[in-house]
């Protein structure tokens, strides 16, 4: 699918920009671009969804989305942990869930640039008598320069990766990588976050969202939603009263 969907009038503004600037994004595969789709067209997501929410915080619409999406994507590029016994079946199992785009390893590019600022410090005797002829970047920088930024490049990937493990840190925990694991850490990230944002868990609305995202046609209940919050610990504090 590569088409872009075309989202019916009745989907909020916010919901809409955000949908149209997701799937503007690269990278995205084809269960991605149909997630996109089914939030942006499913029925469902206008009856259970969105006539259902509170009317304020104003445009938070635009937020269900994204953190929708952020689930999806998240649990399905997630780097597997090695198993435990590296017995040839296990790996092989492994290997065929790697991701093809997986989430970006700030600490791998980080350690590549220290990796290339120290060998450029290692050879700067031989390669400074070069750099005026040989250098067809900015000619006010030296190589010294180039060396420092560098290394400020390593740190500030250093300090990507911190941001994200405590992104990810954030997260609840996986515990298996099946479909039902995808489904309950989709509908445990929604359930916080209505919390965070309602005071309340909307369990109704989290059930057609895992639905609606995993297209399921009432395939999961609202028993199923509540029982996982209350199991990951989710506080429930009443707030702001619905539409």
């Amino acid at each position: 699918m590569s088409v872009a969907p075309r989202i019916p009038d009745w989907v909020p503004n916010a919901a809409r920009r955000t949908i149209t600037e997701l799937w503007a994004r690269p990278g995205l595969d084809d269960a991605e671009r149909e997630l996109l789709d089914r939030l942006a067209t499913y029925d469902a997501m206008k009856t259970a969804v969105w006539k259902k929410l509170p009317s304020e915080p104003k445009d938070f619409e635009g937020d269900v989305i994204y953190w929708a999406w952020v689930a999806f994507v998240c649990f399905r590029r997630r780097r597997r942990p090695l198993p435990k016994t590296k017995s040839k079946a296990k790996l092989q199992d492994w290997s065929r869930h790697l991701p093809r785009d997986p989430l970006p390893d700030f600490a791998h590019t980080s350690g590549l640039a220290r990796i290339v600022r120290d060998q450029m410090i290692q050879h700067r005797g031989n390669a400074q008598p070069f750099w005026p002829p040989f250098w067809e970047g900015d000619k006010n920088l030296t190589l010294d320069q180039v060396i420092a930024v560098m290394d400020q490049v390593s740190t500030f990937y250093r300090k990507l990766d911190e941001e994200d493990q405590r992104f990810f840190r954030s997260l609840p925990d996986v515990k298996g990588w099946g479909n039902k694991q995808a489904q309950k850490f989709f509908s445990e990230v929604l359930s916080e976050r209505m919390i965070e944002i309602y005071g309340r868990p909307f369990d109704p609305i989290v059930t057609t969202l895992v639905e609606v995202a995993f297209d399921l046609a009432g395939g999961v209940s609202t028993e199923t939603i509540r029982g996982r919050r209350r199991k990951s610990g989710t506080p429930e504090i009443s707030g702001r009263k619905s539409r």
